[in-house]
């Protein structure tokens, strides 16, 4: 028989636990249902935020070697807009239609943040993958000047002031991780980073969008793996994760559409996809 929990009961319990599955477990619910409760609370105004379980600080280390990246380079944003691209995997050659596309969006709506999203950078001559067949795989030199040829390209659509993120992707981590390997011993030489070959853009793992607001969102670069690793790569990567219910779609005269977050009457703040 289901467990009929009164509202009160499960917000007091909430703001106890602070996450669905603890909150699961306290009052015998299944937390899919957890969650779809959170979800109807939230449209009537009752904001139930998450937090990290008891002593999770003091159990978890995140260590700077180095060679990581920062964890998270937050922003903070109230009216304006933020393009976010992915997945550019920049080759050699002439920009794609997809990339002067995304510089029409830049200077139409000039951002206040522009966020390279994981896999800008390939690496597919590093990779651990067998060629396809005879094909000729480019340089990571080659790589390298093409992506800062692009990212330059953003570099000079942005307006003025315009911050420049860039979360890592499992392509990205490739530069590393394959110096570190084979070549420990040049650790610290300047040009062994991928930040070294990116100083116009910060670095980080994620880039959380007023995080301490009531409506925050996640901008970080989804990593598939396993069996289903081509799906959940195709239909996941490049996602950003929110709790904001208000989430509405609308389209723009350029064919891209635009995700509008409404965190209050006043504030308008636009993510560009």
């Amino acid at each position: 028989m289901p467990v009929k929990v009164s509202e009160a009961d499960f917000i007091r319990t909430w703001r106890e636990e602070g996450s669905p599955a603890r909150v699961a477990a306290v009052l015998g619910l299944d937390v899919r249902n957890v969650c779809r409760r959170r979800v109807t609370l939230s449209k009537q105004g009752i904001d139930l935020p998450t937090r990290p379980a008891p002593g999770y600080e003091s159990r978890t280390k995140y260590l700077d070697t180095g060679w990581t990246f920062a964890r998270e380079r937050p922003i903070e944003i109230d009216t304006g807009s933020i393009v976010v691209f992915s997945d550019a995997h920049y080759q050699p050659g002439e920009a794609t239609t997809a990339h002067k596309a995304m510089l029409a969006v830049i200077k139409a709506v000039k951002p206040r943040a522009v966020i390279a999203n994981g896999d800008i950078f390939d690496g597919g001559s590093i990779g651990r993958h067998d060629p396809f067949g005879w094909s000729q795989r480019p340089s990571v030199k080659e790589e390298l000047e093409a992506c800062l040829e692009r990212l330059g390209e953003v570099e000079q659509a942005v307006p003025k002031g315009c911050d420049l993120i860039f979360t890592i992707g499992n392509h990205d981590i490739r530069f590393e991780r394959n110096l570190v390997s084979k070549v420990p011993d040049y650790a610290n030489v300047i040009g062994m980073r991928l930040s070294d070959h990116f100083n116009q853009w910060e670095l980080a793992w994620s880039a959380p969008i007023n995080a301490a607001g009531r409506h925050p969102v996640m901008v970080k670069h989804r990593f598939g793996s396993g069996i289903h690793a081509g799906y959940t790569a195709t239909t996941k990567a490049a996602s950003s994760t929110s709790v904001n219910p208000e989430f509405e779609r609308r389209s723009m005269r350029i064919p891209l559409p635009v995700v509008r977050a409404a965190p209050g009457p006043r504030a308008r703040t636009n993510c560009v996809w």
